[in-house]
């Protein structure tokens, strides 16, 4: 295994630069993407968090998170209120009630897209909800749901010491560049009493999911937790768990199991343990994506066949870039998402699905595994698309 002795990113948890490579990444963006194409994945030496190592900067994420609209779309886990986020978000109630029954008290909720949880925390009596978000149009349309919202991130939350009674990081730490800003951001703002939820895909479980090897690691989940990770991370700022735990992610295309956990302030002494659970599985991950048979895709490449790209997912952004799609003879691509159709990748506009009606027979359609593949074959079908499709 690679050595790294410097590494972009100094270890979020624990600042140690000395690093293990455990696989690389690369993904074709859009042309205005302000982050790197190029990630290592790595674990610390010194105390076996995994992590991206990229050379893209804390304000390339911030200026990347707040100008990116598709945080909106209609899609499980983006803070709406369809039938999966709303379960989602029961857990989250029935679980703060367990440790709070303060209705008064302030809840901030970081990262609330469209705030759909706070909607449901209103619904139940919480009166005094605080949502912030880098997208101005999510905090705008938090607003007119009547919930105070602001702009802002985890490094810079605009509200006074100790004045949370719970903060909430539902899907949030995973994105975080400076865990450790971020941290003691939390640890100034929460009372004494206070609780902060936190919520993370369970990283560990990666090789078991039931879907493509690489499908997780989306360009954007720079960080990757276990349980112990998260104590290290919370206890090293004074807190202590008083819960944790694991719940499945339904709803979504092969996602496995996510970590929860519930932390307090605490006068507890920080003992540093060290975990390479994570490392294993995501090595796991990789072997298996070295062992992926693209033959369908070599030969459409080595033909030439013209090819149509629907379906931009973080996945389909991996496969341009690390899977004989990258040869290709692409002419198209598409979604259905209007804001990625303001967009361009190598200099190719983004079109709608309905340039499928131009598809001869003798073209080709790739779309990603993922969540959609039934309605994309029933919008196929249902235009009688003359090209073959392909899942890759």
């Amino acid at each position: 295994m690679k050595i790294k002795t410097a590494s972009y990113r100094n270890c979020p948890l624990c600042d140690n630069s000395k690093v293990s490579v455990l696989g690389s990444l690369k993904y074709l963006f859009f042309d205005d993407c302000p982050l790197s194409d190029r990630y290592d994945v790595v674990s610390c030496t010194n105390c076996g968090f995994p992590y991206y190592d990229t050379s893209s900067s804390e304000k390339s994420f911030l200026s990347y998170y707040s100008k990116n609209a598709y945080y909106l779309a209609n899609i499980p886990g983006s803070g709406g209120l369809n039938d999966v986020d709303k379960s989602r978000y029961k857990k989250i109630l029935d679980t703060l009630t367990r440790h709070t029954s303060c209705l008064n008290g302030l809840v901030l909720d970081a990262g609330s897209a469209k705030g759909g949880l706070l909607v449901l925390l209103k619904e139940h009596g919480y009166n005094n909800l605080l949502a912030i978000d880098l997208l101005p149009k999510s905090v705008a349309g938090i607003r007119k749901l009547g919930i105070n919202a602001e702009i802002g991130d985890l490094c810079n939350i605009p509200t006074g010491d100790g004045s949370a009674h719970a903060v909430i990081l539902s899907h949030v730490l995973e994105h975080v560049p400076n865990l450790k800003t971020a941290l003691c951001e939390v640890k100034r703002v929460i009372s004494h009493e206070g609780i902060v939820y936190v919520e993370v895909p369970c990283a560990e479980d990666y090789h078991l999911h039931d879907n493509e090897p690489l499908w997780d690691f989306l360009y954007e989940h720079i960080n990757h937790f276990s349980q112990i990770h998260l104590n290290n991370l919370f206890e090293n700022f004074g807190f202590s768990c008083v819960e944790h735990g694991t719940k499945r992610f339904k709803g979504t295309y092969g996602k496995g199991n996510c970590l929860y956990a519930l932390f307090r302030k605490s006068d507890m002494e920080y003992r540093h343990t060290y975990c390479n659970v994570v490392s294993e599985s995501i090595s796991k991950c990789f072997a298996l994506f070295s062992k992926s048979k693209f033959n369908t895709l070599e030969k459409i490449a080595s033909e030439r066949t013209p090819c149509y790209v629907w379906g931009l997912s973080s996945y389909m952004h991996l496969l341009l870039a690390m899977s004989p799609l990258k040869d290709c003879n692409i002419v198209a691509f598409l979604d259905r998402d209007t804001y990625k159709q303001q967009k361009k990748i190598s200099g190719l506009p983004v079109k709608s699905p309905e340039a499928l009606l131009d598809v001869t027979p003798d073209d080709v359609v790739v779309i990603p595994a993922g969540p959609y593949i039934k309605g994309m074959k029933e919008y196929f079908q249902n235009i009688s698309c003359k090209g073959k499709l392909l899942i890759a």
